[in-house]
């Protein structure tokens, strides 16, 4: 009989997690890995990589040892795009020459075995779904009309208020609360597309080997690790053209609490931009921006954000004009502009949970007393 599920979600940082209740089995877990579009031999070759260490040293055996015990496990690996279910048993021996060989059976895939398998392809479809959802939803909503995005002119920065840049993308690197209050957001519409759903006659719960989804149905379980599959969820938060934050969507089971599914949302530079610029090159090593003119949010974002580079005295070149610019620091008369170069690091978080943060250097154009 169908049990079914209502999901709570509860914000911790940057991470959400969808929580159900659940009928928990904690043993004898399947070993599973999901992958993108596998062929017998693509998942066999991962099979491979996963073989168990045996860590037997047929030298500490004695000189006329030949052989130590070998290690063996099965490894279940799940192809997205065909359904298909691949079962392995991978064994590590080690020969007379105290060197490891890996061996890897196919083995004919257990009925009930097939059953976990299509269950999470199931739930990572509905999950797949409520993510298309709620980004078809999102972009049908206008955002914000708010005037300094369209202004692009030089001009005093005291029109810039805190209040005017909280539509812009910039607000949401100014400090974590503001991160995590828009990933909450995001969140909280693929919460109300999975709301609509019924996840039934199976539970979920934490793999011991962490980063992966976990599920249980009757007396069997397994944990599906996606380490090896293309990850293609994405949402999108939009500020207005050439604003807007994408977000890869991961999911997995939350280590710390069991009977849970964790959706990470992970901000992808490549595809978000600011005032038309993809972040991987606003946010890159030197940054020339000369040649562009910004928005004032993106401007106070720096005046806040970023600390000073040190310039050369003197003139430097140049005329002062806005197509002109003096290239260095000095006094200059009021309303000359200058060649601006400023220091601001961002850091972001990749799927391993290492943080790495990148120091940039950027250079444009503005008026020479803007800071």
């Amino acid at each position: 009989m169908s049990l079914r599920k209502r999901f709570s979600f509860l914000i911790l940082l940057v991470t959400s997690i969808i929580s159900c209740n659940a009928y928990a089995n904690q043993s004898g877990a399947l070993e599973a890995y999901a992958c993108k579009d596998c062929s017998l031999e693509q998942a066999e070759a991962l099979a491979r990589l996963l073989a168990p260490i045996n860590s037997c040293d047929i030298w500490e055996k004695g000189p006329e040892a030949t052989f130590c015990e070998p290690v063996s496990k099965e490894v279940f690996i799940l192809s997205h795009e065909t359904k298909d279910v691949f079962k392995f048993n991978v064994t590590t021996t080690i020969n007379s020459q105290n060197t490891p060989t890996i061996s890897v059976w196919n083995m004919p895939v257990l009925a009930f075995e097939l059953d976990l398998s299509h269950d999470y392809f199931t739930l990572y479809a509905e999950l797949e779904n409520a993510v298309i959802a709620a980004q078809d939803k999102l972009m049908m909503i206008q955002p914000s009309e708010v005037s300094t995005h369209s202004n692009f002119a030089y001009h005093s920065m005291g029109s810039v208020t805190q209040d005017s840049c909280e539509n812009h993308p910039t607000h949401f690197f100014k400090s974590v609360s503001n991160q995590r209050a828009i990933i909450s957001e995001l969140v909280g519409h693929v919460a109300s597309e999975i709301g609509n759903s019924t996840w039934a006659e199976f539970t979920y719960e934490r793999f011991v080997g962490g980063g992966s989804i976990g599920l249980s149905k009757g007396s069997g379980s397994i944990g599906v690790s996606l380490q090896f599959h293309q990850n293609n969820m994405a949402i999108t938060k939009k500020y207005g053209p050439g604003n807007y934050l994408s977000f890869q969507v991961f999911a997995l089971t939350n280590v710390a609490t069991s009977n849970s599914l964790m959706l990470d949302l992970r901000l992808n530079k490549s595809f978000s931009k600011i005032d038309g610029v993809p972040l991987a090159t606003l946010f890159a090593n030197k940054v020339d921006l000369t040649d562009t003119v910004m928005s004032n949010c993106w401007r106070e974002f720096l005046k806040e954000e970023s600390e000073p580079v040190s310039t050369p005295p003197g003139n430097g070149g140049g005329s002062g004009t806005i197509d002109d610019p003096f290239l260095s620091g000095g006094s200059h008369d009021a309303g000359s502009y200058c060649v601006i170069r400023r220091s601001v690091t961002t850091c972001s978080t990749d799927r391993d949970g290492d943080t790495r943060c990148v120091k940039s250097t950027v250079s444009w154009t503005d008026f020479c007393d803007l800071f």
